[in-house]
């Protein structure tokens, strides 16, 4: 046998008998260990000897800490990358030599380790002492009581994450897996949470405001929903729930956004009003933002001198918005040099002129097929519109100087 480059390599099957688990431990193994500590982690050479055991669901503890704390790694089914264990050697002089150690039968994987305060079932007395840790006799569902943070590793043995291309898996990576990720490029588009999440229990009283809301519009940034929720739930609340109602959509003309599950908007031309535009204020590239950033030395604040009066027109709007929020409307100028608008959001009666126009008045004005740099409007629409904002933004600026 011979490789593209013409050298031979042997491959012998000395031990094809051989079953073999393969374990994804999260973390690294310290250079130079021979992975003693890993073993001694999930539970020493007898519990992994119980890997092979018929039954067919097998769980498998790894402790993180001596005296409290368990991940549960569940068997996957599926999928495996590879069917066998093979051992390469290359020799000086560039021949090459592979042994097939065994064929992997079973997988696991440690897909939502916890960072939690563990508190015991039996309080310890003073003096008393402190037993085994029983971690291994409760039961698989039984999550500890008190959590600092959750994060969902992903599984690279499932679907073709191992054939994404780099910056795709890179996305993946960085939002944690916790919220559903669409991208303008998939066929598909989430219809369902991630089965790593359904553990956590969510606040029945926000998750059914937020389907009411996405009844109400199927689309919404983060900033926008935030105006419509009570003050009352935390941050870690709303990621909960967010998880149960919505997935996120990681670039293309929705990109930031949560969308209902289920819906795609790259289907419904009326979601073009739902899109996204990336402002970038020509204000934060002149001289003046530099000179006044160095004086300040703080984040601009939204005040009500800075802030536009609202037209008649969206007074209404305005007045069932329980929390209000100018910037979420374009009422006041951009905090950040660059910053995500949807075009339904924007109080300004010319910009939603061009946004609701419909399709029999100009068809130059949107594209027969949604694209993924522009979504259902042409160039120029969004170009008018950036034109517009940009007028508007300078016009509340010297409105605010001038106080």
């Amino acid at each position: 046998m011979q490789n593209t480059r013409g050298v031979p390599i042997a491959v012998t099957a000395t031990r094809i008998d051989m079953k073999l688990a393969i374990v994804a431990v999260p973390g690294s193994v310290i250079e130079g260990s021979d992975g003693g500590e890993v073993i001694a982690a999930l539970g020493g050479n007898h519990a992994i000897a119980q890997l092979h055991r018929p039954e067919a669901d097998i769980a498998l503890n790894i402790s993180v800490n001596a005296n409290r704390g368990f991940i549960i790694a569940k068997q996957n089914i599926d999928g495996k990358p590879c069917a066998l264990l093979v051992k390469v050697k290359r020799w000086s002089n560039g021949r090459r030599t592979v042994e097939i150690i065994g064929a992997a039968t079973k997988i696991f994987t440690f897909n939502q380790p916890a960072d939690f305060i563990h508190i015991a079932n039996a309080p310890t007395m003073a003096g008393a002492e402190v037993g085994q840790n029983e971690t291994n006799q409760l039961d698989d569902g039984l999550v500890p009581p008190f959590f600092t943070k959750i994060n969902s590793i992903a599984n690279l043995f499932k679907g073709n994450f191992l054939n994404a291309p780099q910056e795709k898996s890179g996305k993946i990576n960085g939002s944690q897996m916790f919220n559903a990720v669409a991208h303008f490029d998939d066929d598909t588009i989430p219809t369902e949470p991630l089965q790593s999440n359904v553990l956590a229990p969510p606040d029945e009283l926000l998750v059914a405001a937020l389907e009411n809301l996405f009844n109400q519009r199927p689309v919404w940034l983060r900033a926008a929903m935030d105006e419509h929720l009570p003050t009352t739930f935390s941050t870690w609340k709303k990621k909960v729930a967010f998880a149960r109602t919505c997935y996120i959509f990681a670039d293309g003309p929705w990109r930031g956004c949560m969308c209902k599950l289920g819906y795609d908007p790259r289907k419904h031309r009326s979601s073009r009003i739902y899109q996204i535009i990336d402002f970038r204020d020509t204000y934060y590239r002149t001289i003046s933002w530099k000179t006044d950033k160095q004086a300040n030395n703080r984040p601009e604040q939204v005040t009500e001198s800075s802030t536009m009066a609202v037209d008649e027109t969206y007074a209404n709007a305005v007045a069932n918005i329980p929390h209000f929020n100018p910037e979420v409307h374009f009422l006041a100028p951009p905090s950040r040099p660059s910053q995500l608008y949807q075009l339904c959001d924007i109080f300004d009666a010319a910009i939603q002129k061009l946004v609701n126009e419909n399709d029999a008045d100009n068809l130059m004005d949107y594209n027969p097929t949604c694209s993924k740099s522009t979504g259902w409007y042409s160039q120029s629409t969004l170009s008018k519109i950036r034109d517009m904002m940009n007028v508007k933004s300078l016009r509340m600026r010297q409105t605010r100087r001038a106080s």
